[in-house]
């Protein structure tokens, strides 16, 4: 067991010297059944224990605790064996000679099944003793476990204060945990989860949440305690923070098997879209972009330097399925956001060709190049499978991640925010049928000129030539002019190779028109 280094800069204390300690020591025959573990004929299951790093351990209150209280009472053999700990085969675990159960966590002891009052006591000092053929670990506590102590300003010190955490607040006050977890079962158990009406189930969680906050503060404001603790600074985030994503966690089997049902028929359709989008059942990661209207300098990369960085980016959204709480899932996909930044800065250098680019350039990435992207990745995440040949349900984590923002009005306007509204467009993109998977015409700003010099003409060329040949030419630029003019919903709601079609026969009947009556053709 190992405890944190902090630990040791608090004041330290002579334990010898300790009125509980030297109780404990002139108590030979509980100790004795303690190193035995349990019994004289356990002595080599004792021993594997110590071996094994779970030795015996003597909890001894600190003096300034033990001031002023009857020797009587915190010195009674009650108290001796309710201090002395025997490891419950279960890391963390322990259970005192009188059959009570306690935790050791990091540097704090909780007491739990058996005691009258739950109770967190900080490790002040850590101590070895080696005595009845094996090692005891002993912990001087700011406290006892049980029963009466004083109360004393800087007992522990601000040392033990700066490695609790925010949620370990809520667990040394009782009254607000068990309140808390009452509300959060007879949530589970009452509350009807409406389709489209998530918010409300969001703000009702978020509202639990902060009563339970409140209770916290109040408790620890007018409590009496040796041990400073910081109620103003911060002013509560962190603490609203971590209940919050408790209450998510242990209501997690209950509100994503709802969303996971609610979204199944917008996650199959996505999937069966995707499919039929595919060609041979492989996907062409530039025709993707292409019809996702991706600007020319992410077209023009190398296919190696494309699947590269998408391939990054769909690693980075197949995170949301690694966490259970919303705010967590916004972490990642706001970090998946800010790495889709990166790569498309990597392929639009990569896509610079010349001198005067050789070195570090300022690029500029805007919400055609991020949403291409996530499209891109959609795709491609969406026809994977995990271990369990499970596909991700990506419309389920995305409202898990709505409802969350929709009850924090402090995120409406956030990077998180932006990154869901970025995820939710790509979404929308594969929402509407792609039927045909057609080839744009996708090429390098070079191979455009090699093109355009192909087919330039002259300016000697009569003027009847010159309409002959614009006609001819008109097709591509039209077509280019289309993917940029056009919004992202009308490309989807008339299928592309149709505006294709009509372009290209609109050049065909300006060039026979041209040819019949300028040319003087048949």
């Amino acid at each position: 067991m190992e405890l944190a280094s902090k630990i040791s800069s608090v004041p330290q204390e002579d334990i010898f010297a300790n009125p509980f300690f030297v109780k404990v020591r002139e108590e030979d025959s509980l100790l004795q059944y303690a190193a035995a573990g349990g019994g004289g004929a356990a002595v080599a299951t004792a021993s594997a224990a110590a071996s094994s790093g779970r030795p015996p351990v003597i909890l001894v209150p600190c003096k300034r605790s033990l001031a002023g209280q009857p020797e009587s009472v915190c010195l009674s053999k009650h108290q001796v064996e309710a201090h002395i700990l025997q490891s419950a085969h279960v890391s963390g675990q322990y259970c005192n000679l009188r059959g009570q159960g306690l935790e050791i966590k990091a540097d704090r002891v909780i007491t739990g099944v058996g005691f009258g009052q739950r109770r967190v006591c900080h490790v002040t000092q850590t101590e070895n003793m080696y005595d009845y053929g094996i090692n005891f670990k002993i912990f001087v506590l700011d406290r006892p476990v049980c029963g009466a102590y004083t109360s004393s300003k800087g007992g522990a010190g601000p040392a033990s204060l700066a490695m609790t955490g925010p949620c370990d607040w809520l667990t040394a006050c009782p009254q607000a945990e068990d309140d808390f977890y009452d509300k959060i079962f007879r949530f589970r158990q009452t509350y009807l989860l409406v389709p489209g009406y998530e918010k409300a189930a969001a703000v009702r969680i978020r509202a639990i949440a902060d009563e339970a906050v409140a209770t916290v503060e109040r408790y620890e404001a007018n409590k009496h305690s040796e041990i400073p603790r910081p109620i103003a600074a911060p002013p509560g985030s962190d603490i609203k923070h971590e209940v919050e994503r408790t209450a998510y966690a242990t209501l997690h089997a209950f509100l994503f098997s709802h969303l996971l049902q609610y979204t199944l028929v917008d996650d199959t359709k996505l999937t069966e879209h995707i499919r039929n989008y595919s060609q041979g059942g492989n996907l062409n990661l530039r025709t993707i972009l292409a019809a996702a209207a991706a600007p020319k300098d992410i077209l023009a990369a190398k296919d190696e330097v494309l699947s590269r960085c998408v391939q990054s980016l769909v690693a980075e959204l197949g995170e949301l399925d690694n966490h259970i709480a919303p705010m967590d899932k916004l972490s990642a996909l706001t970090a998946a956001l800010e790495q889709c930044q990166k790569l498309v800065s990597e392929i639009v250098r990569s896509s610079m060709r010349g001198a005067e680019h050789t070195g570090q350039v300022r690029v500029e990435v805007s919400a055609d190049h991020i949403l291409a992207m996530f499209v891109a990745a959609v795709a491609l995440l969406t026809g994977n499978r995990d271990r369990s040949n499970v596909r991700i349900q990506m419309n389920a984590h995305i409202c898990h991640i709505d409802m969350y923002i929709e009850a924090h009005e402090e995120l409406k306007f956030s990077q998180g925010q932006y990154a869901l509204s970025t995820i939710r467009s790509a979404l929308e993109f594969w929402s509407q049928p792609h039927t045909e998977c057609r080839e744009f015409d996708i090429h390098t700003p070079e191979e455009g000129r090699n093109e355009d010099s192909s087919e330039e003409v002259s300016p000697e060329m009569p003027l009847a030539w010159k309409l002959y040949a614009g006609a001819g030419a008109l097709t591509q630029p039209l077509l280019a002019t289309l993917r940029k003019v056009l919004p992202s919903a009308a490309m989807t709601d008339i299928p592309f190779t149709f505006l294709w079609l009509i372009v290209d026969s609109a050049a065909h009947f300006a060039q026979s028109w041209i040819a019949r009556t300028v040319l003087g053709g048949g």
